[in-house]
């Protein structure tokens, strides 16, 4: 009998974490079990740090690649940040989208970041400085150079 298996593929990009709230390092993670005989594969964009996860549909798998090997060529100086931002905000991954959202915070008068769908500083209960925002995809922002930070 097997058992499932995730293997590492590669990773895809640096961005702050929605859950550890840390700036990391977050990859894409094949994950292999069987069903009686047939084999599934499923993939997940996983947080390097906390292991915080997001399923991937297949079929987006090949985009992911394309993230992969800029990725890739932008650690080894190939391209520049400026040019994998602009592969990256031409690609429609929800997953991505789903991760900026989840991630972003507003800082409350006593110093401590919540996130945004708080309606009240988790901390000192004063109440949000901001609308607190629906789940809604936008477009990627900037933050010292690298997405969601």
């Amino acid at each position: 009998m097997r058992y499932p298996s995730k293997l590492l593929e590669f990773p895809l990009l640096q961005a702050r974490c929605p859950h550890c709230l840390e700036k990391t390092i977050f990859e894409l993670w094949k994950h292999e079990y069987n069903k009686l005989i047939i084999q599934d594969v499923e993939y997940l964009i996983r947080c390097a740090n906390c292991k915080f996860e997001i399923n991937v549909p297949k079929e987006h798998y090949s985009m992911y690649k394309n993230l992969g090997i800029k990725y890739s060529e932008l650690e080894a100086n190939s391209i520049s940040q400026d040019d994998f931002l602009e592969v990256l905000g031409k690609m429609n991954l929800p997953e991505l989208d789903e991760l900026q959202l989840e991630s972003e915070t507003w800082l409350c008068k006593c110093g401590e970041e919540n996130p945004t769908n708080f309606a009240s500083c988790w901390k000192c209960k004063s109440e949000a400085t901001i609308e607190v925002k629906p789940s809604t995809p936008k477009e990627i922002r900037l933050r010292d150079g690298f997405p969601w930070e």
